[in-house]
């Protein structure tokens, strides 16, 4: 695999490192373009939205839970009632 060749990924036989089809299989070539849109695209359909789950479940959940055990003053209304 050299002088610019490289294995088919269908019958891995040697073809030209700039060929659009394998001549034996005519088989295409991946793209590394298509490659980094896959990976983009199950980032954000798979990953991303795990990852937002377990910050909102175990961060901000926490946090809020952290704020009403230190009693964090809040904003109290107390109403006079005049009889």
């Amino acid at each position: 695999m050299n002088n610019g060749k490289k294995l088919c990924r269908k019958c891995k036989m040697e073809i030209d490192k700039n060929a659009k089809r394998c001549p034996y299989c005519n088989t295409k070539p991946h793209s590394k373009v298509a490659i980094i849109i896959l990976i983009i695209l199950i980032f954000f359909t798979v990953i991303y939205p795990i990852y937002e789950w377990w910050y909102y479940k175990y961060y901000v959940t926490e946090k809020v839970r952290r704020d009403y055990s230190m009693n964090i003053p809040s904003i109290v209304y107390q109403i006079d009632e005049v009889v």
